[in-house]
């Protein structure tokens, strides 16, 4: 395949963007010891790669883009993959998880490889209550991006402060923008103290 004949021709490759079919193609990929960025995209799959991929490659991936898969397992990416920085999805999808979204389970079901994720883009307007879930358990987050469909910035931000004080936020990006009062940036001021920019 051409996966196979990129693995063996380029060994040390660090940064990656394929268009996904299945997953025994993707399974060479384990041989990239070097592999850090990895971006997926698909027109048709339904799911994200199998397990096994991300317990294979998910101890050294410090980026993950998914765009246009139907169904995303965070769960699984955040058991494998430790040492995300940066994790990017869009498209039309919904979060395959268990996690629960109550104020007495959720502090007990961090899931530990999303609390590296600096970097955080959620662009997922089939699926609010899954955004809301991943980005309560990306607590260290300094940039987010997020795509509102069906709810405000302030009702996102409300609910997911339960759970993420996001004290550490410098960059909110929100799509589509909306006008933000004067009363809303005070709020954002007095909320977020490292708040730099947004957009």
């Amino acid at each position: 395949t051409n996966i196979k004949t990129l693995v063996e021709n380029l060994p040390n490759v660090s940064e990656l963007t394929l268009f996904y079919e299945y997953d025994s193609a993707l399974l060479h990929l384990t041989k990239l010891k070097h592999l850090q960025y990895l971006s997926l995209r698909t027109d048709h799959a339904n799911n994200i790669p199998s397990a096994g991929f991300f317990y294979s490659l998910g101890k050294q991936l410090t980026c993950l883009d998914f765009e246009n898969f139907q169904m995303i397992d965070i769960k699984c990416i955040g058991e494998n993959c430790h040492t995300l920085k940066c994790l990017h999805i869009s498209g039309n999808a919904i979060f395959d998880t268990e996690i629960p979204v109550t104020d007495e389970l959720i502090e007990s079901s961090r899931i530990s490889g999303l609390l590296s994720v600096e970097c955080l883009c959620v662009e997922i307007p089939d699926d609010i209550l899954g955004t809301l879930v991943i980005i309560s358990q990306c607590v260290n987050v300094r940039r987010l991006f997020v795509s509102l469909y069906g709810i405000t910035l302030e009702e996102v931000l409300e609910k997911v402060s339960k759970y993420n004080k996001m004290e550490f936020l410098e960059t909110l990006c929100m799509s589509p923008w909306f006008f933000i009062t004067p009363e809303f940036a005070n709020y954002l001021r007095e909320k977020y103290k490292n708040l730099r920019a947004c957009y």
